[in-house]
């Protein structure tokens, strides 16, 4: 995944077509069919512009927003405004263990709240390899986390100096690491 490019997994069922789609998308962008479940989000300015894409799933569709491009930041913008829950701008907190092969694996569900998320660094104060993250919604994958900022959590629960961010981490599952 670019760090240009976010995506949100979004709950759908029933019929994916463009007039279904339309109805999910912000005031001034539309949806354009490709082929068989795909559509290239479009956003009605001079000339269009294409600012995303979306792909169905099973009972959901997989919407990526182009973010290098200032209409795709304005879809993602208004995406978010339109769907408060799954808006890909969200900053969120957690945190991450980097396994000695250089995978990353997110721990728990992130916080919207820092404090939150803070309150429980003594989990995680005692663990080896263990960073404090905050990511974007967009940012983050079955297969990609990327950060805008990343901290190492060192003992008595203090955080160490900020990493070079932002980065995208490479997730994979530290409990089966080996079959990987």
């Amino acid at each position: 995944m670019e760090a240009t490019v976010w995506s949100i997994k979004f709950p759908f069922t029933g019929q994916v077509d463009e007039k279904s789609l339309n109805s999910l998308l912000p005031v001034g962008t539309r949806t354009e069919a490709t082929d068989n479940d795909r559509f290239v989000v479009i956003m009605d300015s001079y000339p269009p512009r294409k600012v995303g894409d979306i792909c169905a799933v099973e009972e959901a569709v997989i919407i990526r927003f182009y973010t290098d491009i200032h209409e795709g930041s304005v879809f993602a913008t208004g995406f978010g405004l339109r769907h408060p829950h799954y808006n890909p701008g969200q900053i969120l907190f957690g945190y991450v263990y980097r396994t000695p092969s250089g995978l990353f694996q997110l721990d728990k569900l992130p916080s919207i709240l820092r404090s939150e998320a803070i309150s429980q660094m003594e989990n995680y104060d005692t663990a080896g390899n263990v960073y404090f993250v905050s990511f974007y919604r967009g940012g983050w994958d079955t297969e990609f986390l990327t950060v805008a900022t990343m901290q190492k959590v060192l003992p008595r629960g203090e955080l160490g100096f900020f990493e070079v961010a932002p980065v995208t981490l490479h997730l994979g599952d530290i409990e089966n690491e080996r079959t990987m």
